[in-house]
């Protein structure tokens, strides 16, 4: 075997050693320790080397679908890595640093329950509290009942109406970076009447006191509109 290859494998089975003792230290309520030993397995995994993920034979064919794969199994480990630096940081109340590295496992690996445990750092106001949340809500997997309740009883939201629209303020970004022909114009607030489950809506009282509306205007010949905006649930709150 090629001795850097060799070398390499060291190195990529050491950040996975040197993480695990992260993990024992954490159990072991070493928090210092822990944090030290995480750092350390994500500066002996800093390098991505395709072949070793899928641990091929030197001179090994890869193929871009190959590659993709390796990737996803690169940044699997180093979303862990990360993931268990913030435990450590947390466990020394070191809170800002502590969501710094969350977040950099949560940019890896899409968790939920990342979001959930910075959601409960105690030095976060009502309004970030709630705001991780959200992200959580958003997630692929989340207990999404449970965290309409959780979000629920923080006391922010008016109504259940109320948090579907914060809901979907924040799904539309996302909607315009995918389809770029989708506009979004905060300035416009057409005055209207509309009969809902909560009784007359008046758009321009909503207006006079601060509100906003969010409306979804189907195109005509549009075969995606409909679909992609099916996720999204009670625009007004």
């Amino acid at each position: 075997m090629n001795s850097l290859v060799l070398l390499a494998l060291l190195v990529q089975a050491s950040a996975d050693t040197v993480h695990e003792k992260a993990r024992q230290k954490l159990e072991a309520s070493d928090a210092a320790g822990a944090e030290a030993e995480a750092r350390d397995a994500l500066v002996l995994s800093l390098s991505f080397r395709p072949e070793l993920e899928l641990e091929l034979p030197p001179k090994g064919l890869l193929f871009e679908d190959m590659i993709l794969e390796a990737r996803e199994t690169y940044r699997e480990r180093r979303a862990a890595y990360f993931r268990t630096l913030g435990d450590a940081l947390a466990a020394q109340e070191e809170w800002r640093a502590s969501r710094n590295a969350y977040r950099r496992a949560a940019k890896m690996q899409s968790d939920p329950e990342i979001f959930l445990l910075m959601a409960d750092d105690e030095d976060l106001d009502s309004g970030e509290r709630v705001a991780l949340m959200l992200d959580a809500y958003l997630s692929p997997g989340a207990d999404r009942i449970g965290l309409e309740e959780r979000l629920l009883e923080s006391g922010l939201f008016r109504s259940r109406n109320a948090l579907k629209a914060s809901l979907d303020a924040r799904r539309v970004p996302e909607l315009q970076s995918k389809f770029p022909d989708l506009e979004l114009l905060p300035g416009a607030f057409p005055s209207f009447q509309v009969v809902t489950d909560a009784g007359n809506l008046k758009t321009g009282e909503l207006y006079a006191l601060g509100g906003r509306l969010l409306v979804y205007v189907p195109v005509e010949g549009c075969d995606y509109c409909s679909e992609q905006l099916d996720g999204l649930t009670v625009p007004v709150a």
